[in-house]
């Protein structure tokens, strides 16, 4: 992550002030003070910092002064390196900005110490998020709060909340967005103040304006993102959704075919790739790399999820329903206590629609009004996702009620409509003129 001006500053402003520079109690040390805040503000505002410029700029000497054997910078760079490694090895180990000046060079540099606790914790909330059940996103909260509260300023502390609000807008049938949109709106916001070349906020930005339909918008965040982490951004979830849903298919093939090989000991990436081979209609690639990715953690939900849209798709229904179980299962899966947290609620499950279409699929049309019955009754009290209840009608041949749910899912800007276009489960809805018409005000890409 880039470092902020704001950051580096107080990181300065903290070793001047620091034992190690003795506060300036001592001429020697105050002088090497002045020299590492001439040296830190330069490469700050972009100035050049050679040996004569520091000759003649920070020890005042002539043009006409400067001579070969002139090595007041090259001792006091000596001198200002052995007291910043004194500085970090000791009373700054913890602190979240490491300053050197690297060998051979009279700039500074500025990186993030990944010793610090915030930012420790920082990295354990995306640990957290990439296992994607309920308990590790709520634990991913917890750091990241943590992290803000130990160092408001953290930008990626931010990025960080602003993601895990996002992920709470996935696969969840409990609650109404929109506080999760607004929480992740206001926290990928400071983010972006406190650091404007804080990617994974520009990341959450262009999400929340793709999920609301503002495609220029999204265009813009996300290409900003880009250019700030061209590799970096590859290997998050919002990106691959973001190239599907413009269009952009070859450049999510391509991405698919990198997952894949990047990913091959990583069972989330690997899903990630499974899932762009299905949108992408390549089934076949998908069920293997899927498999691979079960093989790899059987126990992460949603490579089950995946598997059964693809079992789905390819007129496996038995091994769709086997599937979306194993999903709705694991979602609520301790990896600390290894006990299923969902117990018998099917309406506190994610997916129960999918579950619903693979079950008629498989011939057990009992089972899946069941389901249908208990998602409707706790709708008809509670909140309900229309994604939910929309892929119910569709799975019970009931069209008109799909397309109207499915309407309502776009109006409240759930994630699933991102590729309302795309989904290949969603092909008997294709000839119908009124979801043709639903595509059309939303302008999704024809594809």
């Amino acid at each position: 992550m880039a470092i902020s001006r704001v950051q580096v500053e107080l990181e300065l402003k903290r070793i001047l002030h620091s034992e190690t520079f003795a506060g300036g109690k001592y001429v020697a040390a105050e002088k090497t003070g002045q020299l590492l805040s001439h040296i830190v503000l330069g490469t700050l505002d972009g100035i050049s910092l050679t040996q004569n410029a520091i000759l003649m700029d920070f020890f005042g000497y002539s043009p006409e002064e400067l001579d070969a054997d002139r090595d007041d910078a090259r001792i006091g760079i000596l001198r200002l390196r052995k007291k910043l490694a004194e500085y970090n090895a000791g009373i700054g180990a913890h602190d979240p900005v490491i300053i050197e000046i690297p060998k051979g060079q009279y700039k500074a540099s500025f990186t993030e110490n990944p010793g610090s606790p915030a930012q420790k914790l920082v990295t354990l909330g995306f640990l957290q998020l990439d296992k994607e059940t309920a308990p590790h996103i709520l634990h991913a909260l917890e750091y990241f709060q943590k992290a803000i509260k130990l160092r408001p300023g953290l930008a990626n502390a931010w990025a960080g909340l602003a993601s895990t609000y996002l992920t709470l807008l996935h696969d969840t049938i409990l609650r109404n967005l929109d506080d999760a949109f607004s929480l992740a709106k206001d926290a990928a916001e400071k983010a972006v103040t406190l650091d404007d070349l804080c990617w994974r906020a520009h990341v959450c930005l262009g999400s929340i304006f793709l999920y609301r339909h503002e495609w220029e918008k999204a265009d813009i965040e996300f290409n900003k993102a880009r250019r700030i982490a061209p590799f970096e951004i590859m290997e998050v979830a919002e990106f691959a959704t973001y190239l599907l849903s413009r269009g952009r298919l070859d450049e999510a093939r391509e991405l698919a075919q990198h997952l894949r090989e990047e990913g091959f000991d990583s069972a989330v990436l690997m899903t990630r790739a499974g899932l762009l081979f299905y949108v992408l209609r390549d089934f076949d690639a998908a069920k293997e790399t899927l498999l691979q990715a079960r093989n790899l953690d059987h126990h992460f939900w949603r490579v089950h999820l995946v598997l059964s849209f693809v079992h789905f798709s390819l007129g496996e229904p038995r091994s769709a329903v086997k599937a979306i179980n194993e999903a709705q299962r694991f979602a609520f899966w301790d990896e600390r206590s290894n006990i299923d947290q969902a117990k018998n609620f099917e309406s506190s499950r994610p997916w129960g629609g999918m579950k619903i279409m693979c079950l008629e699929a498989a011939c057990e049309s009992e089972k899946a009004e069941a389901i249908f019955d208990d998602l409707s009754d706790f709708g008809n009290l509670h909140y309900m996702s229309p994604t939910e209840i929309g892929l119910g009608y569709l799975g019970l041949g009931d069209v008109d009620k799909a397309i109207s749910c499915l309407s309502d899912c776009c109006d409240m800007y759930e994630p699933f409509a991102a590729l309302l276009h795309l989904w290949p489960f969603l092909d008997p809805l294709r000839r119908h003129r009124a979801f043709r018409e639903l595509l059309r005000k939303w302008d999704f890409p024809s594809v």
